[in-house]
């Protein structure tokens, strides 16, 4: 969007929107976390989530690098990456679940 030759707020209004939904999603992550989590593990979860963090922001920077940045093919493959990570998560979710029943 930033490419095109549109007004300033507008060029900006999606990544106001991006970041706002990941805001969200962090605290809704971080909320699980601490309630869900004994005290005594805490630290070392919340200290693998950001080490994980750290470890793929690179590899996500470089395929961002790669993607060319206003074109359809970039999005579709950013959304099927959020599903599929999505659907794992849920997955995973039902695999917890079900043997602590």
């Amino acid at each position: 969007m930033m490419g095109l030759p549109l007004p300033t707020y507008l060029s900006f209004s999606g990544n106001l929107v991006c970041e706002f939904f990941v805001t969200i999603f962090d605290i809704h992550v971080f909320t699980q976390v601490q309630t869900k989590v004994e005290d005594d593990y805490l630290g070392r979860v919340l200290s693998t989530i950001y080490t994980l963090a750290v470890l793929f922001m690179p590899i996500a920077k470089g395929l961002m690098t790669w993607l060319p940045s206003v074109r359809v093919e970039s999005f579709l493959l950013i959304g099927a990456g959020v599903i599929l990570f999505s659907l794992l998560a849920q997955l995973v979710a039902k695999q917890l679940q079900s043997k602590e029943q």
